[in-house]
């Protein structure tokens, strides 16, 4: 790291990750490209004095900042604003990059200097036992094999699953950030998506490529949000916000449609889980009853058909709807 003006800042927001992001912080300080700072905003993490004690060996060779608690939005622009680079490149405290990761992505942005931003292929691991169940099949598998990316990044494409930019690794240039006013302070949880279509419909509209390298590691927690219920709600209101706010063509509005309709889909099917492990009958039944006008799949139809007319068969609904895909 050198001490010029860096090129590259890796901001990391942090927010109950303590036992994660020693291992964050190494894999960004261990870096071959040479010019970068590294930046550690404390999102008003409640072991704050457990996390300064992991930070306090590093010393000069990272930024600490501490803020009260008000997401990660906030955390994101905290780390923006107080970054000097020309580059910003993003990483979640309990995650990894690889090594080569900012030379990749900075040499990508070089040769392709229309792009604003470059997202880049990663890793999933599991990190506990605990974690292996939540996520079955996902260990040691790419993003970009389960979420391929082809052609160009527009809005449709991403409303479309064609192209899924992602935070980890991602690499932005700063004047891109501060032309669409950075993160979305009052969006939790889906802010990236919201950066992402907003950069896309600014004016002039932003340029978002990808590149297929392998630069980093995206732990797989047993308490990863998107796991929660709460994620898919949030995507819906971030959905329902670019509706609002963005300049969509009629083709652009037709693809948030269809989006809309898969989330909503989604969150039906987690309502419904939810509502059987509560007893909670009816609410089950209207979930699975929207399940099945979305996706007319039978097994939708039995299970809330086994719910009105006797919740005691309810192990056999629960395997005709199965692992729900």
């Amino acid at each position: 790291m050198s001490d010029a003006v860096p090129r590259v800042s890796v901001i990391i927001p942090s927010y109950k990750t303590t036992r994660y992001i020693g291992a964050a912080i190494d894999s960004a300080l261990n870096q071959t490209f040479p010019s970068f700072e590294v930046i550690v905003v404390s999102d008003g993490c409640p072991d704050t004095p457990a996390l300064e004690e992991v930070l306090r060996p590093y010393g000069s060779r990272i930024r600490y900042i501490w803020q009260p608690n008000r997401g990660t939005g906030v955390a994101r622009n905290t780390a923006i604003r107080a970054s000097a680079a020309e580059y910003i490149v993003q990483l979640d405290a309990d995650d990894i990059l690889d090594p080569t990761c900012l030379e990749s992505q900075v040499r990508m942005m070089e040769a392709n200097p229309e792009m604003d931003a470059l997202y880049c292929n990663s890793l999933h691991f599991v990190d506990s036992p605990e974690a292996a169940i939540r996520w079955p099949g996902m260990d040691q598998t790419y993003y970009l094999d389960k979420y391929p990316s082809t052609g160009t990044v527009s809005f449709c494409s991403i409303m479309e699953f064609r192209t899924s930019p992602k935070v980890l690794g991602s690499i932005i240039k700063r004047k891109a950030l501060e032309r669409i006013g950075m993160h979305d302070e009052n969006e939790i949880l889906a802010e990236d998506l919201d950066l992402w279509l907003r950069m896309l419909k600014a004016d002039p509209p932003g340029r978002i490529g990808y590149n297929t390298e392998p630069l980093a590691r995206y732990r797989l927690r047993h308490d990863n949000n998107s796991i929660d219920i709460r994620y898919p709600n949030l995507m819906l209101a971030t959905l329902d916000k670019a509706g609002r706010v963005l300049n969509l063509t009629p083709e652009e509005r037709e693809c948030l449609t269809t989006r809309r309709a898969i989330n909503q889909f989604e969150v039906d099917m987690l309502k419904g889980k939810i509502a059987i492990r509560e007893r909670r009958w009816q609410d089950a039944v209207r979930a699975y009853d929207s399940c099945y006008a979305y996706s007319r799949r039978k097994k939708y139809l039995m299970a809330s058909w086994l719910l009105r007319t006797c919740p005691a068969a309810l192990p056999l609904g629960l395997r005709l709807i199965g692992r729900q895909s």
